[in-house]
């Protein structure tokens, strides 16, 4: 075994230009040709070079290319996290979001747990106890308006519904936005 790993250590020195001394290696290599072979394009006869810009000049017109808006012609964003999400129907991806908000109210992230339910509402918007669960979530956040909204929501989805009886009453005696 140490025989392998001391060939292998010889053949890394050897491959990366050093020796086993540690000193470096002559590799031979072959430049590129370039089709000046070296030369300045300056020093060729014939060939126009422009005058340089002064300084100034260059200066300015950096600050020109910044100041430009962005045209309509331009491509459209790239960076994925400046697109707006969308959010297809998707029953499956709704009901991971209402277990992931289920999980962030139980530990008292009630801001977390309402965004997972919010978006577990956009993936199906007839998903009644993500309206409700929401509606929870902005109540213990302290946001009377957004609950009322998102049990108003509910109840109209299930009328029939465990909480709805109780949410209607409480709906009711909620100044506000009418029924």
């Amino acid at each position: 075994m140490a025989r392998v790993l001391g060939i292998l250590a010889v053949f890394v020195l050897v491959t990366s230009g050093l020796s086993a001394q540690g000193t470096t290696t002559r590799t031979t290599q072959t430049k590129k040709k370039t089709p000046n072979n070296g030369i300045p394009p300056e020093k060729i006869p014939g060939n126009p070079v422009p005058p340089e810009k002064p300084e100034a000049d260059k200066d300015a017109e950096k600050d020109k290319v910044k100041a430009q808006p962005p045209s309509p012609d331009d491509p459209p964003e790239e960076d994925e996290s400046l697109k707006p999400k969308v959010y297809d129907f998707n029953p499956l991806a709704a009901e991971k979001a209402l277990k992931a908000g289920e999980f962030y109210f139980k530990k008292g992230n009630y801001a977390a747990a309402s965004g997972r339910f919010l978006e577990a509402s956009r993936y199906n918007p007839t998903l009644a106890e993500a309206f409700l669960r929401l509606g929870e979530a902005h109540e213990k956040n302290h946001k009377p308006a957004e609950a009322i909204e998102a049990y108003r929501k509910y109840v109209e989805l299930a009328p029939d519904g465990k909480q709805a009886a109780a949410l209607k009453k409480k709906l009711e005696s909620k100044p506000g936005k009418k029924n």
